[in-house]
């Protein structure tokens, strides 16, 4: 039987299980949210300073990688990144950010853009175990076949993606995630954003049951994104309360992690999971949201779910093709993946 990697947390007493909705703007349904609580252009000043940026980059080109905010006039984008950042904390917990220039500066000029702001909400960290990869391209790399495809992330198909906290099943969750249009599809590629306050109203509406099983430990598969003797499968519970509603979910994860470690699901998972499930596809639990070139979409990875449609690409010249540059940010601990 394969061994476990249990999270030591403290498991929230029945006494603090929350038994009263939460309200807006934490929680949030398509017909209580509305564009200016988060769509945001980027001040007149802030361009500027992207203008100039872009200019000294052309002079003194460095990798994304190694440049840092301080090296650069960026106080107005500072106090841009400021905004968003009490958005994601304290507003709706998204926010779509128009737009980078992105059709006047080279591709590695608006990823270093791309990455300086982050590096203004949160630190940059790794994407991968293996390789440690902090700037990732989310395109398709199988030609339109699908995520059937062992070994292949999601986020390298063009495949419907169900909703899911990114990296949920590490030890330590990026806070926030940051996706950069850089070419939408031809087609579809529709991102999707949820509200775990409001799947958590909604549960505690219709299952009251339920909400204490999400405060205890679940399984979920790693994705051998581990050293190789490490623990294949990981538990820990799906959602935390500490004034504050966060969740991990992954329901195609639970469920793998499980038929790893040999163990039956038993009811009271089966009926959370399934009640969830059936939360998240009323399309009232939900805003669409169609990328443009050059905009910016970051949300909080502990209160914001997301999933993306299927999409048809550009025929022919991959340089055509659908891509996303992303960046995970964490507030505490590591830089590397395990954090």
């Amino acid at each position: 039987m394969e061994s476990i990697l249990e999270i030591e947390t403290d498991l929230l007493p029945p006494e603090r299980i929350p038994t009263a909705p939460f309200e807006f703007p934490k929680a949030w349904v398509r017909s209580t949210i509305s564009k200016e609580d988060y769509f945001f252009q980027f001040p007149e000043k802030c361009l500027i300073e992207l203008e100039n940026l872009n200019k000294e980059l052309q002079k003194n080109f460095l990798p994304a990688l190694i440049t840092r905010p301080e090296m650069y006039q960026l106080e107005n984008c500072k106090a841009f990144m400021k905004m968003i950042k009490e958005v994601l904390d304290d507003g709706v917990g998204f926010a779509i950010m128009e737009k980078l220039p992105i059709d006047s500066v080279s591709l590695e000029v608006a990823t270093t853009m791309h990455w300086l702001l982050g590096s203004l909400l949160g630190r940059p960290v790794a994407q991968n175990y293996k390789d440690g990869k902090m700037l990732y391209e989310v395109m398709d790399l199988t030609e339109g076949k699908g995520k059937n495809i062992i070994g292949v992330r999601g986020s390298h198909t063009n495949a419907d993606l169900s909703f899911h906290t990114d990296c949920s099943s590490n030890i330590s969750p990026p806070d926030y995630v940051g996706l950069m249009c850089v070419r939408p599809a031809l087609e579809g590629g529709e991102s999707q954003l949820t509200n775990w306050y409001a799947v958590y109203n909604k549960l505690l509406e219709s299952r009251p049951d339920l909400c204490a099983r999400g405060f205890k430990p679940i399984l979920f598969d790693r994705q051998l994104e581990h050293a190789a003797d490490d623990p294949r499968v990981l538990s820990r519970p799906p959602f935390a309360f500490d004034g504050k509603i966060t969740m991990r979910y992954s329901e195609r994860l639970n469920r793998q992690g499980y038929k790893i470690a040999e163990q039956p699901i038993d009811k009271e998972t089966e009926d959370m999971l399934a009640a969830i499930d059936t939360i998240l596809k009323d399309p009232e639990m939900r805003v669409d949201l169609n990328f443009q070139s050059g905009q910016i979409q970051w949300i909080n990875n502990a209160s914001i779910g997301h999933r993306r449609t299927s999409y048809v690409d550009h025929p022919g010249d991959p340089s055509l093709r659908r891509c996303l540059v992303r960046m995970w940010l964490r507030e505490e601990g590591k830089i590397s993946y395990l954090g």
